[in-house]
């Protein structure tokens, strides 16, 4: 068999100046929905761990500055009101394991790994959720990782193959028979602290630390022109350590939240006072302020329920309901999200989590914290900017074409690609080189 093989070469100096030279080529990575355990599915960004691989789906987070991997266990599930495990009381008759994978994008096996390595220390200093969770049956872990759709999202955007393909990386496993300490999901870390981003970038495995994502795809140094309408609202980093503030990264005002019956008809307000929440598309659902909590039932005037203690949703809004609340934030940002209805059974994401509005005990950022988690961030194009160290949001484009527009992010030129030549899977020849692609505002 032959390969093209092409080169990297370096880009032009533009104006007289210098740009800031991307890492790496663009590398836009899908967000899928695949089974990970029999009759489960989870939708995320699928990687593989360790030798042999084992396959595991991450949720894209901004809770922990580590990737957060789970193992195969019954007591996975933790409950943040009880003393035992969740599935003790809410799957009862199911194998733990096979829940456990389904909820967290599947589990990991050391010992099946001929290069894990357990780094033996589980210092929390570091990563601020699991100091306020009080959670300590954790350790730092060593192995390969790889994307398991990188190949082949770097040649069909590049049509090139990827000098290096996997990295040896730190993750966070739990100890055996601990519970997870509340988390919803597997946590794929895209915090200005990752030290996932940061081996990807020192590796020259993505363009740089900075990223754009949205319900279809996580953009490692880059942003789809096309994915997104309006311009980006930016969100200084908020300090998640501040006495009486919110404990997270990405917080935003909400000025007003109405809701809908329809398209045609007028907005019922829900808020009594604006309220400062997080946004973390690793939260699966909504944690309202209370107001809007206690103000929904009537207003929706179908039954919102409890539902496993601790999620609510509109359980009696027909299938075809086309309610939708509308949040508009400070700076005029408008985002319009779709109610879930019918029973609980429809309306769960495809790990089979419910999808309402929650009270924050579990998933969440805690008791009371105001999230807008999965529900609103699936309507928008989140970003980081490494450069400036602000988040953006901007609405989604319901009309993207198929064919992404990708542009840099976090740096001026996406590394250029010169003439390919044939050659052997073991030979590679150097050939001059032009600078084909440029960035914007360089």
């Amino acid at each position: 068999m032959r390969f093209k093989h092409w080169v990297w070469v370096l880009p032009a100096l533009r104006a007289g100046v210098k740009a800031v030279q991307c890492a790496a080529p663009p590398l836009n990575l899908p967000l899928r929905t695949i089974s990970v355990a029999p009759g489960t599915f989870s939708h995320g960004i699928p990687i593989s761990i360790g030798i042999p691989p084992q396959q595991l789906v991450l949720t894209p987070s901004l809770s922990l500055d580590t990737p957060f991997i789970p193992r195969y266990t019954d007591s996975c599930i933790y409950a943040a009101d009880a003393s035992r495990p969740a599935n003790a009381t809410r799957w009862n008759g199911r194998d733990g394991k096979i829940v456990c994978a389904g909820i967290y994008g599947g589990g990991f096996v050391p010992t099946l790994s001929t290069s894990f390595f357990d780094n033996g220390t589980n210092s929390p200093v570091s990563e601020a959720w699991f100091k306020r969770a009080r959670f300590s049956d954790w350790h730092f872990m060593t192995d390969k990782f790889v994307f398991a759709d990188y190949l082949e999202a770097y040649v069909q955007q590049n049509a090139a193959l990827p000098e290096k393909r996997n990295l040896t990386t730190s993750f966070i496993l739990p100890d055996e028979g601990a519970t997870f300490g509340g988390l919803s999901s597997s946590v794929l870390s895209l915090t200005p602290g990752s030290r996932l981003l940061e081996a990807l970038y020192s590796e020259g495995m993505v363009p740089s630390k900075s990223w754009s994502l949205s319900n279809d795809s996580l953009c490692l140094g880059c942003v789809d022109e096309n994915a997104y309408t309006g311009e980006f609202q930016n969100f200084k980093l908020a300090d998640r350590d501040k006495d009486g503030g919110l404990p997270c990264l990405l917080q935003a005002k909400v000025e007003t939240l109405d809701y809908y019956s329809d398209g045609s008809s007028a907005g019922v307000a829900l808020l009594d006072d604006a309220f400062v929440a997080c946004i973390d598309p690793g939260v699966m659902s909504l944690v309202l302020p209370t107001d809007a909590y206690t103000k929904l039932p009537e207003v929706v005037g179908a039954d919102v329920k409890a539902a496993f203690e601790w999620s609510a949703t509109s359980a009696g809004l027909p299938k075809n309901s086309s309610s939708f609340l509308r949040f508009k934030l400070t700076g005029d940002l408008e985002v319009d999200v779709m109610l879930p209805r019918a029973g609980v059974e429809d309306v769960k994401d495809p790990s089979g989590q419910p999808l309402g509005i929650e009270t924050g005990s579990w998933g969440a950022y805690g008791q009371g914290v105001p999230v807008l988690g999965k529900l609103f961030t699936a309507s928008i194009v989140l970003r980081w900017d490494e450069v400036t160290q602000e988040y953006g949001a901007a609405r989604r484009n319901p009309k993207a074409s198929e064919k992404s527009d990708l542009e840099p992010l976090g740096c001026d030129s996406f590394l250029s690609l010169g003439k390919y030549v044939e050659t052997t899977p073991s030979v590679g020849v150097i050939l001059q080189s032009s600078s084909i692609r440029e960035g914007r505002g360089a």
